[in-house]
């Protein structure tokens, strides 16, 4: 079948709808899963089984949630601010996100829930082995580690801010700017007050 011979990419990820619309009967996409052509990665979600097996926890995060932003650990251990390797992926979602469609997840994720106004503040995007995924800013993250300070790791939460002291991107501005709109700004002064203002 001319499908199966274009496979389709993880990042145009199928709907059953989308098959259908392409000629593929639901019979016919029953049989392509049942003799290993085809993978259901989720309900109404497809793609070929090759395709499947041989892509990257990056690809699948990108593939299933584009609209989620890579946080918190991930997001530390991507800037270099920790040397504990997450063994799930640490995800930012809109506080109205389906939360069905993050239960049917193909990868471990752990999901936190902002509300609008919040949620894209510090967004930017980075390349995770040649996958493009969103990711806060490294101000973001580091305010993040300040509004969950009493429940973070404390050696965790150290390196993850010295750090960021001696990282030559850092933008002290937007820390300041940040701290502000999250209401931490005297938190984040306590410790890092001369630095801020340097």
């Amino acid at each position: 079948m001319a499908f199966v011979q274009t496979k389709p990419q993880l990042k145009t990820l199928k709907q059953t709808a989308e098959l259908v619309a392409m000629g593929i009967s639901k019979q016919e996409l029953a049989k392509m899963v049942a003799d290993g052509r085809m993978y259901r990665v989720r309900q109404g979600y497809y793609m070929s089984s090759e395709e499947f097996h041989a892509a990257t926890e990056e690809s699948l995060v990108a593939g299933f949630f584009p609209d989620a932003i890579v946080c918190r650990e991930s997001a530390l251990y991507y800037y270099g601010y920790t040397n504990r390797t997450p063994v799930v992926w640490h995800l930012a979602f809109a506080r109205n996100v389906s939360r069905s469609r993050l239960k049917a997840s193909p990868v471990s994720i752990r999901p936190y829930f902002h509300i609008q106004r919040l949620f894209e503040v510090g967004v930017s995007a980075a390349g995770f082995n040649d996958t493009v995924l969103r990711v806060y800013d490294r101000e973001r993250v580091i305010c993040d580690c300040f509004s969950r300070r009493t429940s973070m790791d404390a050696e965790v939460f150290s390196e993850a801010i010295q750090a960021y002291v001696a990282d030559a991107d850092k933008n002290l501005a937007n820390l300041s700017k940040y701290a502000s709109l999250f209401g931490i700004s005297k938190a984040v002064e306590s410790v890092m007050g001369v630095l801020i203002h340097a």
